[in-house]
């Protein structure tokens, strides 16, 4: 009996040392690539405040989710974006909407400035759709203006094709699907802008 139990320990350590000499996959960083610069800031212009957006859970986390089929999804253990989906989606809308040529000062809170206008928002959806071989992006903003009035409310949802199977096609589409959405806010916070104008 003493046999076997000492050959059942020996087992068990052998097996567990045996998990030790395995590689780890390291961890791999995402983050979206670099905006182009184009136009800037207006002198005397409004100023306009973005905030951080919120997230949606299961997309408000710094794992790369995808989506396998109708409803399975996955979501990667080594492949994380730099920060959470909303930051930079805020940071994006930040530096597109500072090549606008429309506004004197576009910043995050705390600024020594008060804010003329205010954009929040949330990051419903980022994710890798493989059955349909695209980039996903989906957003609500909403622009507030003076005494805290709505101003614009809009959902945007932008499905850029990816050219390959790799997480580094993934990210490209994911790049130019956010630089088209932040192009296309932009033009929506210009408009509600202009439209209510004195």
């Amino acid at each position: 009996m003493k046999e076997r139990i000492v050959a059942l320990a020996a087992a068990a350590l052998l097996a567990g040392c045996a998990g030790l000499s395995q590689e780890t996959r390291p961890t791999v960083w995402f983050a979206f690539e670099p905006a182009l610069p184009s136009g800037g800031l207006r002198a005397g212009g409004p100023t306009i405040e973005v905030a951080r957006f919120a997230g949606v859970a299961p997309f408000d986390s710094d794992r790369v989710a995808t989506r396998e089929a109708a409803s399975r999804w996955a979501f990667a253990a080594y492949h994380r974006w730099a920060a959470p989906p909303g930051d930079m989606v805020a940071a994006r809308l930040r530096e597109a909407l500072g090549r606008l040529d429309l506004f004197g000062a576009v910043f995050v809170a705390p600024a020594p400035i008060d804010a003329d206008y205010r954009l929040c928002g949330t990051v419903r959806g980022l994710w890798w759709d493989r059955a349909a071989r695209s980039a996903v992006i989906e957003v609500e903003v909403s622009l507030v203006g003076a005494q805290s009035r709505l101003l614009g409310f809009w959902v945007r949802r932008v499905a850029m094709p990816v050219g390959g199977d790799g997480v580094e096609d993934y990210l490209a589409a994911a790049s130019k699907g956010l630089a088209q959405l932040t192009g296309d806010v932009g033009r929506d916070v210009a408009g509600a802008i202009a439209a209510t104008a004195p």
